[in-house]
């Protein structure tokens, strides 16, 4: 923070010299303001992606290891499906809200669009 101090001439040590008076009169007008901001909501994108980053690998260590078999996985998701929380469920509802009910797009829309959404993801699993 900022402070301004009157030089104390027997004290070399500043931050034992006392807040200048217009400082002070000036800081006592003043509310208190708050200077950071909130994190935005997490998404459930922002989940893929940290998946992606930090558990694909150790994931495809498991398949690869099992020769391709997903049934490891399957039972890593199956075994902790109970373990989601008020949170994770209202990622995916938002996540839904977002992309399949949408009041103001047709139907049709609303289908390819989820379609084509869930078509990059899966594409975007597929090794480079």
């Amino acid at each position: 923070y900022l402070k301004f101090v009157d030089a104390n001439e027997f004290d070399t040590n500043r931050s034992r010299w006392n807040t200048s008076q217009f400082w002070t009169r000036f800081i006592d007008t003043l509310e208190k303001l708050k200077l950071t901001k909130q994190k935005p909501k997490k998404k459930l994108e922002d989940v893929y992606n940290w998946l992606e980053r930090n558990v694909a690998p150790s994931l495809a260590m498991i398949v690869k290891a099992s020769l391709g078999d997903l049934t490891e996985i399957d039972k890593l998701i199956i075994n902790n499906a109970h373990r989601l929380t008020k949170k994770h469920e209202s990622m995916i509802n938002d996540f839904l809200q977002e992309v399949i009910y949408q009041p103001y797009v047709e139907k049709e829309e609303t289908k390819k669009k989820a379609i084509a959404i869930i078509e990059e993801k899966i594409s975007n699993l597929e090794p480079e």
